[in-house]
């Protein structure tokens, strides 16, 4: 009796030793640790899918705020657009009327259109952007000579030039600025259209991967618990043959 019990552990030990990794099979887990390796698995596919969404958000999130500044962006240049046709009607109104009155408003004019400017020109981001700033400021500057070269002949009672002639100047100057600042503005609205169309197209990337990661999930999960139903019934199965060929008196079966 000791013998046999002797041999039988010796072979269930030499069974473990030549097997030591039969505890990773599927068959060898335990049913709790089936579930949860489905849990574990969809809660991946689910992390995964969220940070993949929060870096499109993220672009997404940029690419709006990118819309909003073309927006402002395009809204200054049509208030300095605003501010040069001021200035061209004030030379005008010097010249006709000699009125002190439109030489403070000009330089009111001047400190404003200045000060936009120099809020304007870092914002300017593409080297086509920056030479036609660069035009408006010099026909801007080509503005303020003429108006103190009309101020200092007025002052002096020493004006030569026809009215008719500086008016033709100073409207060849406006409507050459004005053409530049409407190119500008339509560099702007194309970079806010394609910001527009990348956000778009980052909450839609983001959309079809939640939907694949929840599908993704869904699948996996399902996938899981058929195969851990299918072990547990099989099990049953064997359980239920075993004693039934028990109950039949056949003392034999493994």
């Amino acid at each position: 009796m000791k013998r046999n019990s002797k041999n039988r552990f010796s072979m269930k030990f030499w069974k473990r030793w030549k097997n030591p990794f039969r505890f990773l099979k599927w068959q060898n887990v335990k049913i709790g640790q089936k579930y949860l390796t489905a849990f574990i698995v969809s809660a991946i596919l689910f992390f995964v899918a969220g940070m993949i969404v929060y870096v499109q958000l993220s672009v997404a999130g940029n690419d709006i705020k990118q819309i909003e500044e073309e927006s402002l962006r395009a809204n200054d240049m049509a208030q300095l657009a605003s501010f040069i046709q001021m200035k061209d009607a004030q030379i005008a109104d010097v010249i006709i009327s000699e009125s002190e009155r439109y030489i403070e408003e000009f330089e009111e004019t001047t400190d404003s259109l200045n000060a936009l400017i120099e809020e304007l020109n870092p914002h300017m981001r593409t080297e086509e952007e920056i030479d036609a700033f660069d035009k408006i400021k010099a026909n801007d500057e080509r503005l303020n000579i003429m108006f103190n070269d009309i101020v200092d002949t007025l002052q002096n009672d020493t004006l030569t030039i026809e009215d008719s002639l500086l008016r033709r100047q100073s409207s060849i100057l406006r409507e050459s600025t004005l053409g530049i600042v409407q190119e500008l503005i339509q560099m702007m609205q194309e970079s806010q259209s394609n910001a527009v169309k990348n956000a778009n197209s980052s909450l839609n990337q983001s959309i079809i991967i939640l939907i694949i990661a929840g599908l993704s999930a869904v699948v996996v999960g399902t996938l899981f618990i058929f195969i851990i139903s299918r072990t547990i019934s099989r099990n049953l199965n064997k359980v239920v043959d075993i004693t039934t060929e028990v109950v039949n008196g056949n003392l034999d079966v493994d």
